[in-house]
């Protein structure tokens, strides 16, 4: 149908994409049982043989019923049978626009990947609620799995409108990121899974979290500057960042824990910094060199974009500004306390005494800085 369509960008919008047992069973996933994850293990793919598109693709408030659901007794998911995109390759750019249930897996996109769900889908998922959900079951949620983006990869998933909890699961498992940019940007969602990725990303990838129910970060590989910027609100009730692995620095906000925190302090391997002080010095630098914000504003770019591209100003900070700057060193040091508290209380002595190292080669750093200063 894509491909059939004579415009240069085929454009689909208000439709539901259901499974049809009858027709689509080559083009079908199902559940291996002896899986409970949301992976390539999990979620086994009918049609072997790949499929080339070379149109761009834009659909607006397309949903794809992801679940056919079998429940036993126990209420397990038996079956799933999916409406999706499986073993594709997208020579051009694909935008969902509104896009709230969703299953990719096996694919290539040579160009922008974008989910856009900036303004509120409330009605959307009210209308799931009314007409499609059923026997307990939620349907709108975004799995991408074991796929490899080359170009600019975005989700966007918030609305300040949002007052409740959205009933979704967004799923971004083992796949390859080789492109420039990455950001997952997620608010007032119920479940969130970034696991055994790849990020190869020239500039810094970004993962923001606001207000979710759950989020798991969780064996992940950045080969860059990685971002986690993170909100803990009434609604958040776990948050597990675990066995991730970092080539370089690791930017993070200093978020309040909440009733299920789990963070293993090792796989940060001293390359963490807090977003506050690195905004600072950010701010202070501008201020001081108003020649190259001239220059980046002659070429039309901002300065948000240049200082994210630019890794020298992450090795100055760390170097620096984080234990020269009074208020930097602080909350660096605050920030530090708080896992080790929240260490000791557990009795996970292992982490505890390796961010205690932390704040310790911190500390001396800072007093070696202030006795040069004033000897």
């Amino acid at each position: 149908m894509i491909e059939e369509e004579k415009d240069t960008i085929f454009k689909l919008s208000d439709a539901i994409v259901k499974y049809n047992k009858e027709t689509d069973s080559i083009h079908a996933a199902k559940f291996n049982k002896n899986s409970i994850y949301i992976d390539s293990i999990g979620i086994e793919i009918n049609r072997k043989e790949r499929i080339l598109i070379n149109k761009e693709i834009y659909l607006k408030n397309v949903q794809f019923l992801t679940y056919n659901y079998k429940i036993d007794s126990s209420r397990i998911r038996t079956e799933l049978l999916t409406a999706g995109f499986y073993n594709i390759t997208f020579n051009k750019p694909i935008t969902f626009e509104k896009t709230i249930a969703l299953h990719i897996q096996n694919c290539n996109f040579k160009d922008i990947f974008y989910v856009n769900n900036s303004e509120t889908t409330q009605q959307i998922h009210n209308y799931f609620d009314e007409n499609i959900n059923e026997n307990g079951l939620s349907y709108q949620d975004i799995m991408v799995i074991n796929s490899t983006f080359n170009a600019k990869a975005m989700l966007l998933y918030f609305s300040s409108y949002e007052k409740d909890i959205l009933k979704s699961g967004i799923y971004f498992n083992q796949n390859k990121f080789k492109n420039n940019y990455t950001s997952i940007n997620i608010h007032n969602n119920w479940f969130i899974e970034i696991r055994e990725n790849e990020f190869y990303g020239n500039i810094r990838t970004k993962i923001v979290s606001v207000n979710n129910k759950s989020l798991t970060l969780e064996n992940n590989y950045f080969k860059q500057w990685a971002a986690f910027l993170i909100r803990s609100e009434k609604n958040s009730e776990t948050i597990k960042i675990t066995e991730n692995t970092f080539d370089k620095v690791v930017e993070i906000d200093n978020f309040d824990f909440v009733k299920e925190t789990d963070i293993d302090w090792q796989q940060w391997n001293n390359k963490l910094i807090l977003s506050s002080g690195l905004s600072r010095y950010k701010n202070e630098y501008a201020l001081k060199n108003p020649q190259i914000i001239d220059s980046l504003n002659k070429l039309n770019i901002s300065t948000y974009d240049a200082f994210n591209r630019d890794y020298n100003l992450i090795t100055q900070y760390i170097t620096k500004e984080q234990t020269s700057n009074k208020k930097s060193f602080s909350e660096e040091i605050k920030f530090r306390f708080k896992h080790y508290n929240l260490y000791k209380e557990n009795y996970d002595l292992e982490n505890a005494n390796l961010v205690y190292e932390d704040i310790k080669d911190l500390e001396t750093k800072r007093f070696e800085y202030l006795y040069d200063k004033n000897p």
